[in-house]
């Protein structure tokens, strides 16, 4: 590909969803190591890349034709596997699970090894899990979901077989992140798992041993010593094996450091290593050897041991060169952003004095000493000319509720608020649209102040209602128990913190403020405590703080002191039409954004249970309410719903053929409406290859996915794991 090309490549990516990075080989721009121009400072940070950016990589380094893309939120599953029968067997496994999901595309590199990419809403930590099988040791055999931090090659060519990547299905060129099969963090370490299972029971593979972790009691470490000589004695075995060479000549380096090796001892034991090592003597092994001294520099500036990084993700502290002449001194803080800091002189960092008991140590080599540290400002100055616009979407559903802030959602008594705002929470903690509107899918903690006990009944009913849409755990909590938000909020915090599991809420209901409020609404230091306290809130975890509460007696505004409407950053007004029992909510106020937004809904009751009197148990899940799409657009325009397709009227007519010749009722479940027939998907799939609904030659599978997903979005048809009915 030519130079132009490689820039259009990147920004077509960009325009698809995806965050692009240019790569020399497998690694982003490093100063010194694979160009003599500059480095790509805070290249996990990127996002929203434009034309510029790239027209700009393109100038900096010509020679980095590669092509990668972040998997922040487009993690990647890496099988680094040799055998090929299981690789192949990898792929299929998931491709089983995730398919109907989305576009399924898997990318060889150096085969028979593959990775996948999912998309997310939610980043998480990369997922590992080294493997081993006998008579096949030290090849350093993995498997990997690269996520928050990483990064995959998606075009160039491969460093070690000299051929380009290929996507046998299919390239994020031509497929949109937003088609990507989605993947939580639980569902990642779920298949990981499951794979890692599936590894060892068909083909003999066996978790490798990890290092050691040291455990805790007492607030002590009471393995230290044990730990630590067993973490010395399995990376020098690793090195000496020829596995892992990047990781274990990193981690040595810094227990070299932090023991008090100098500088060309901690060098010269690490080249010792590596040719005593039974790695083979090719490109790699040459790479690895010669980065020692960087590897021990690296160590010496850090001064601890860093964070597990994956060779082909690594980032690494470089110095960029000078600046050109007259371009006068740049801080760190004043550099561009993305091409690092301009170079100084740094003062060198003393090794750490040896652990107690360690014994003589070899002659450290201090270096010189640093000056005081310069006082970092608690108000930070941006020059006009380095403020840039932010194009990352600031919302959690488009025209309704932003992503952070305090939100009110007020209205009389008994109007439907609250299944509103229940309804527009789940939709969050799924990630699915809302009324055709974008949401960005994320974690919900729902205060209900008010009405606890009740409010599972509407849980159960919006589970029955949806649960043909979702499978798998909801991040949604519910707290139903009564809060003094003023005096509790602090405890609230801490007790969401201490049971999400280091899941961060994207938003925090409160449900209602009056009961959530020991004052009066209509005091205006009551109010402003209160307001601090959710506020409070909002800034522990940087979310978005949905407030429900009551209309005064006009019913014309929010009840109580009007500071309430003053401080929030967005308030919608929910009423309800007694003539025909419709939901209306009304955006208002809006920061930074266009108010008027109507989104209106119908109640439904939905039979959730009977009770010891042998009466049924009933609530309500807010719907779309019929005749309207159930949102407009802020000139009051109603969207209308979409109408089926010929090809979706002929699959749903295929379906109810289906049911008729081969349907059945299954077993009583809460997921499935009682008496229904069903049929399994692979059934109904048979019946549109035999009515040449589908052309079971021109890629079936995704012309099924696509068919299934629009008659189950359109509300045509339920589905539980592999059966299927029509509604």
């Amino acid at each position: 590909m030519t130079a132009q090309e490689i820039t259009a490549l990147r920004f077509t990516l960009s325009v698809n969803g995806y965050t692009p990075l240019p790569l020399f080989g497998k690694s982003p721009p490093i100063y010194g190591k694979n160009n003599t121009a500059r480095g790509l400072a805070d290249w996990q940070l990127l996002r929203n890349v434009n034309r510029s950016q790239c027209e700009m990589w393109k100038r900096l380094w010509p020679d980095a034709e590669n092509t990668g893309i972040l998997t922040r939120d487009t993690p990647a599953f890496d099988a680094d596997i040799l055998n090929e029968e299981a690789a192949i067997a990898v792929e299929n496994f998931i491709r089983e699970r995730f398919e109907e999901r989305g576009y399924f595309l898997p990318r060889i590199g150096k085969a028979p090894k593959r990775a996948i990419p999912f998309r997310t809403d939610v980043p998480f930590n990369k997922i590992t899990v080294n493997l081993t099988r006998a008579g096949y040791e030290g090849l350093g055999e993995k498997i990997e979901f690269l996520a928050d931090g990483q990064q995959i090659v998606v075009d160039g060519i491969h460093p070690d077989t000299g051929k380009p990547y290929s996507w046998p299905l299919g390239d994020p060129a031509n497929i949109k992140h937003e088609d990507l099969p989605y993947i939580s963090a639980d569902e990642a370490q779920q298949l990981v798992n499951d794979v890692v299972e599936l590894l060892n029971r068909d083909f003999g593979y066996v978790r490798a041993a990890d290092r050691p972790k040291r455990a805790k009691g007492n607030s002590q470490f009471v393995n230290e010593q044990i730990a630590n000589e067993e973490d010395w004695r399995i990376i020098i075995n690793a090195i000496l094996k020829g596995e892992k060479l990047h990781d274990n000549i990193r981690d040595l380096a810094a227990k070299y450091v932090a023991s008090g090796m100098g500088k060309g001892a901690a060098v010269n034991s690490l080249r010792a290593l590596m040719e005593l090592s039974a790695a083979p003597r090719d490109d790699r092994y040459q790479d690895r050897f010669d980065e020692i001294p960087r590897a021990v520099e690296t160590a010496f500036n850090k001064g601890f041991a860093p964070e597990e990084e994956d060779e082909e993700e690594e980032q690494q502290t470089t110095t960029p060169p000078p600046p050109p002449p007259g371009a006068g001194a740049q801080t760190q803080s004043g550099s561009q952003p993305g091409l690092g800091p301009q170079p100084g002189p740094q003062p060198g960092t003393p090794p750490p004095p040896p652990p107690p008991g360690a014994g003589p140590q070899p002659g450290p080599q201090p270096g010189p000493q640093p000056g005081p540290t310069p006082r970092q400002p608690r108000f930070k100055l941006h020059a006009f000319d380095t403020i840039t616009l932010s194009t990352e979407p600031d919302y959690l559903v488009k025209g309704i509720l932003p992503r952070t802030g305090l939100a009110i959602f007020w209205g009389p008594p008994k109007c439907g608020k609250s299944f509103k705002v229940f309804d527009l929470s789940m939709h969050i903690a799924l990630g699915w649209k809302y009324r055709g509107r974008k949401v960005r899918q994320g974690p919900v903690v729902y205060c209900a102040v008010e009405g606890g006990h009740g409010f599972r009944k509407r849980i159960e009913a919006w589970r029955l209602h949806h649960v043909a849409r979702f499978h798998g755990p909801v991040p949604f909590w519910l707290i139903d128990v009564p809060i003094d938000l003023i005096k509790d909020h602090r405890t609230l915090i801490a007790d969401i913190r201490a049971q999400t599991g280091g899941v961060t809420p994207v938003a925090v209901v409160i449900d209602t403020l009056n009961r959530s409020l020991n004052g009066s609404e209509s005091d205006d230091e009551d109010m402003a405590k209160y307001m601090r306290a959710a506020d409070a809130i909002r800034a522990a975890f940087n979310c978005v703080t949905p407030i429900v509460h009551h209309c005064g007696i006009a019913g014309t505004r929010p009840r109580g002191h009007t500071s309430l409407s003053g401080a929030c950053d967005a308030q919608s007004a929910v009423v309800k039409d007694e003539s025909n029992g419709n939901v209306t909510l009304t955006v208002e106020y809006m920061k930074d954004d266009d108010a008027g937004t109507v989104v209106i809904s119908e109640l439904k009751v939905v039979q959730v249970g009977i009770d010891d009197d042998r009466d049924p148990i009933t609530s309500c899940v807010c719907i779309p309410a019929k005749g309207a799409a159930g949102a407009t657009s802020a000139t009051g325009t109603t969207k209308p719903g979409k109408k089926l397709s010929p090809l979706q009227v002929a699959a749903l007519r295929s379906l109810t053929d289906c049911l008729a010749d081969m349907g059945k009722v299954p077993p009583a479940s809460n997921h499935i409406p009682s008496g229904v027939p069903c049929v399994t998907l692979d059934d109904w799939r048979g019946y549109l290859i035999k009515h040449s609904v589908i052309n079971p030659k021109g890629g079936y599978r995704e012309q099924f996915r696509r068919l299934h997903v629009a008659l189950n979005n359109a509300g045509k048809i339920g589905i539980w794991n592999d059966l299927v009915w029509t509604t």
